[in-house]
């Protein structure tokens, strides 16, 4: 999966760069590119933070009633899979998912900040 959104990011900024013709133009494209998805990212994680400090557990059930319709997620209580991956098990991955991507959305978005306004420098000095 990460493979083919590298190849298709990699595909797109060449459009991009052929479309624009320029490189200072190419970058700031590039810039607010990563600004607009990482602050819509952040914005998301806000949002499910701000919507309630449990919403781990509303989630995980909801996932689990769209591919167990039965309502009984179909392992009995003590059956191995369950005692092998407890609940705590996918929160930490949870957790950890989420703050990592955070991590991610917060350098793109410097990144985009910092093109932005080279991109505003260089164009000031062209002209």
């Amino acid at each position: 999966m990460f493979y083919c959104c590298l190849a298709i990011f990699l595909i797109l900024a060449l459009i991009l760069y052929l479309i624009t013709k320029k490189i200072y133009k190419f970058l700031r494209g590039i810039s607010l590119i990563f600004l607009i998805s990482s602050s819509v990212f952040i914005l998301f994680i806000l949002l499910l933070y701000f919507f309630g400090n449990n919403f781990f557990e509303l989630f995980f059930e909801k996932f689990h009633l769209i591919f167990f319709p039965q309502g009984n997620w179909a392992f009995p209580e003590g059956s191995l899979i369950i005692t092998i991956f407890p609940f705590g098990f996918f929160y930490d991955f949870f957790f950890k998912l989420i703050l990592n991507s955070l991590i991610i959305a917060l350098v793109l978005f410097a990144c985009g900040i910092a093109g932005v306004i080279v991109t505003k420098k260089i164009n000031d000095k062209l002209k």
